[in-house]
């Protein structure tokens, strides 16, 4: 299991500062196009954001030399439900630890959002 937690504020002057850089960095571009079509598009790439940090501590590793913050993408199901998809390095450490599922959840106040995500299957 592994959890993240994002001020909002902090992540929004982040963006500011460091714009198209930081996203080319952290998000891929279908990240990127569901942010920007958001009203409020800082609180969806920071809960994407944390989903990736949660996802990357479930595996025991973070965001390193083992997993990257491209390696990870965070989509929408048609519920609107986040759904982890994994670039070929890291699906090789899912078969390699067995695991079956990597379910999330992200959750959004007027200050923070939070991520968690849970790896099922024999770890």
């Amino acid at each position: 299991m592994g959890i993240d937690i994002v001020d909002i504020t902090r992540f929004r002057k982040t963006l500011a500062r460091s714009g198209r850089r930081f996203i080319n960095r952290i998000f891929l571009p279908s990240e990127q196009k569901y942010c920007r079509a958001k009203a409020r598009s800082w609180v969806h790439y920071a809960g994407r954001f944390a989903a990736k940090e949660a996802v990357a501590k479930a595996f025991g590793t973070g965001i390193g030399k083992d997993i990257g913050w491209l390696d990870i993408e965070i989509i929408s199901s048609d519920s609107r439900a986040p759904i982890v998809k994994l670039s070929l390095r890291v699906k090789r450490l899912l078969l390699r630890r067995r695991i079956k599922n990597i379910l999330v959840s992200i959750s959004h106040t007027h200050i923070h959002t939070a991520a968690i995500a849970l790896l099922t299957g024999k770890c």
